[in-house]
């Protein structure tokens, strides 16, 4: 049987009839992938709960103000908090990776030209991340 993945999410169904995976999902299983890359059931609904940071509808609960990009960020308390619920371990880098990624899938509207002119410098993932949080040591 193929396993469904989105980002670090391996998952798991109650048809599986193996525990390889990370995420176990209760509900219809995935059968397919959206626009979005995140996995649909067969009634096309997203297997994958808004209330996770790594969704792009995902509204954080304990945003920063980020003054690198002139922007509200979730926290990476908060996210590395979700990962821990499920019992994944996740470094700091990876958690900012994620939470540059659900950054960068808002509409372009809604991004701060701080983003935008950092986007158009043509930095990597890593230098992004390194000059949105100057301020912390990357672990």
């Amino acid at each position: 049987m193929e396993k469904f993945k989105y980002g670090p999410l391996v998952y798991i169904t109650v048809e599986d009839t193996d525990e390889e995976g990370n995420f176990y999902w209760g509900g219809k299983p995935p059968i397919g992938y959206d626009e979005l890359g995140i996995p649909i059931d067969s009634d096309g609904m997203q297997c994958l709960s808004d209330l996770s940071p790594l969704h792009p509808n995902y509204k954080p609960k304990n945003s920063v103000y980020n003054k690198n990009i002139n922007d509200n960020l979730p926290s990476v308390e908060e996210v590395k908090i979700w990962f821990d619920d499920l019992f994944l371990i996740v470094s700091d880098y990876q958690v900012k990776k994620y939470i540059l990624r659900w950054y960068s899938l808002k509409r372009n509207s809604e991004k701060s030209q701080s983003y935008k002119n950092l986007l158009s410098e043509g930095l990597t993932i890593k230098e992004m991340i390194e000059r949105i949080w100057q301020d912390e040591v990357i672990s």
